[in-house]
Parts: structure tokens; C-alpha cells; sequence
């Protein structure tokens, strides 16, 4: 696809893209293709929320949405679970304030920095996602009891900022679905909320640990995101290739990679927005 004719105003009488509907994974739930009907598109469908950040989306002749930021060079919902926007909910948690802690998914690969994030249906009616709050809620029930725990809750949200909530550039975004997260950043400064989790000692299902992190790479990884997400398709493309061609002189220089994904079975691949430090600062 050229520039030109990424935005779906242009008039492509040749464009032919291939579909493809991933099996849904048996723990999830996913929009089946319906046919000679359509979905409620741009409003609030029963539990989801099929709203876009980026305003009021296109349906087609055929009653599938319209990707806003254009021609993909795929068309179906692809590897994402809804037709039309997918949100997905991040989480930045730290503790400390000259050094910061933050919790990330325990890897083998130390160089990888995983932050714990979920899809969700409708990212306007919960508090944190609920494989993460569920997390919360076991973890301090151990130490603390249960009026506690629900105040340190409260206070973690009170102490909450939403860096970005856009469109999330990613791989799996096709012609008639795509990715919008929300990013949330949360600093126990005082410990005296999130930052008493202990997740090396006691019930951890999603295998978090608090890990020591450069803010200012962090803060660089969410610019990141967003210049990524202001990009065109054909833009993003030149991006990946100049990243990689630097990867490839960089590669004898120590680098730490950055995923925001989900904390068991929905993080983004490496193939999605996976930055290292040496590209973040190249």
C-alpha cells in the first residue's frame, strides 16, 4: 500500500486484502463473524464497549468496522478478540521516589521488562483490570485484613495518572480491528499502598516481582508508544526497518527491552512494540 492509499477516502477498486479470523483461545471470549447483521457499532454494546478514542469510525458496505487509521493490508478481526477497537489497560506501578522499583512479570530474560496489562471489555467500569486487581486483592489479604486492604486500594487509585489513551500501534491491528490502550502510571512513593506488595513471598499467580528501573527509560518508552501511534501505516513500516538496521550495528551494546503486555497470556511479542534501550536513545 502506498501513502495514498491507506485512508479509506481513497477510492482502491483493486484493494483485495486476504482475511483471517484467529481460533479463539478457550479461555477467552471472542466476536464471531455475524452475517446480514451488524454489531452496535460506536456505542456501548451491552457489557462492551465498542466506542473508539479517536472519535466515530466508518462501517462498511459488508458491516464491518473501519480501522481509523486505515488499510492495514488485512481484513478480518485477525489474532484480536472484537471486532473494531480492543482495549487494552496497562498498569506502571512503582514504589520509591530517587529510586524507583517497579513491578514487572519475572523473567529469565533480565534484559525484558514485561508490565502487567489486560484486554478488557470496557475499560470505563473497573478499577484495574481483573486478573491484576484479583492479584492485589489476594496478595495484601495475606497480610492485611480485609477493611486494609480495600483502603490501600483506594488510596493506589487516588494516586492515579493516565499517561496516554490512544491508538496502540501493534502488529495484530488489521482493516476492522485494532488495539487502543490506556496507560496508567501509579508511584508509592511512601510505600503505603501498592508499595506493599510482596509478591517474592507470598501468593503470586502472575509471577510479578519489583524490579529496579530507570524512570527517565520508562518515560521514553511511553513517548515512544505515542509517536508510534501517530504514525502511517507506511511510516511505521520505514520505522521498524530503521530500528532494525540500528539493532543490527548496535548489537554488541547491552540494551534492556521494554514490553507493556499482559501478565499471563495476552503480552504483546516481540514483533509488536518491543523498543530497546539503545534504539530509545538512538
Amino acid at each position: 500500500l502506498s501513502k495514498k492509499e491507506i485512508p479509506w477516502s481513497y477510492q482502491h477498486l483493486k484493494y483485495f486484502p486476504q482475511k483471517y479470523n484467529a481460533p479463539c483461545p478457550q479461555d477467552k471470549v471472542c466476536d464471531p463473524e455475524l452475517y446480514n447483521a451488524c454489531y452496535r457499532y460506536n456505542s456501548i454494546d451491552g457489557s462492551i464497549n465498542r466506542q473508539s478514542i479517536l472519535g466515530k469510525y466508518g462501517i462498511d458496505r459488508f458491516c464491518f468496522p473501519q480501522n481509523p487509521k486505515g488499510r492495514s493490508g488485512l481484513r478480518g478481526r485477525g489474532e484480536l478478540f472484537r471486532w473494531g477497537p480492543n482495549h487494552y489497560v496497562q498498569h506502571i506501578i512503582s514504589r520509591g521516589v530517587n529510586v524507583r522499583e517497579y513491578l514487572v512479570v519475572n523473567t529469565h530474560d533480565k534484559k525484558k521488562i514485561i508490565f502487567p496489562g489486560e484486554f478488557v471489555d470496557n475499560p470505563k467500569n473497573i478499577t484495574f483490570p481483573p486478573m491484576l486487581l484479583n492479584f492485589f486483592e489476594s496478595n495484601l489479604h495475606e497480610k492485611y485484613p480485609e477493611n486494609v486492604v480495600k483502603e490501600i486500594i483506594k488510596n493506589a487509585l487516588k494516586n492515579q495518572m493516565l499517561r496516554y489513551h490512544g491508538y496502540y500501534a501493534d502488529d495484530r491491528n488489521t482493516d476492522n480491528a485494532w488495539i487502543e490502550t490506556l496507560i496508567y502510571d501509579i508511584n508509592d512513593s511512601g510505600y503505603s499502598n501498592l508499595g506493599l506488595l510482596d509478591p517474592e513471598h507470598l501468593t503470586n499467580p502472575l509471577n510479578l516481582t519489583w524490579r529496579i528501573i530507570d524512570k527517565s527509560a520508562v518515560d521514553d518508552k511511553i513517548e515512544t508508544i505515542i509517536k508510534r501511534a501517530r504514525l502511517t501505516f507506511g511510516q511505521k513500516v520505514a520505522s521498524i526497518i530503521r530500528k532494525a538496521l540500528k539493532s543490527l550495528r548496535d548489537e554488541d551494546k547491552a540494551g534492556i527491552i521494554f514490553a507493556f503486555g499482559d501478565a499471563v497470556n495476552n503480552f504483546l511479542g516481540l514483533s509488536a512494540i518491543v523498543i530497546t534501550l539503545v534504539d530509545m536513545v538512538g
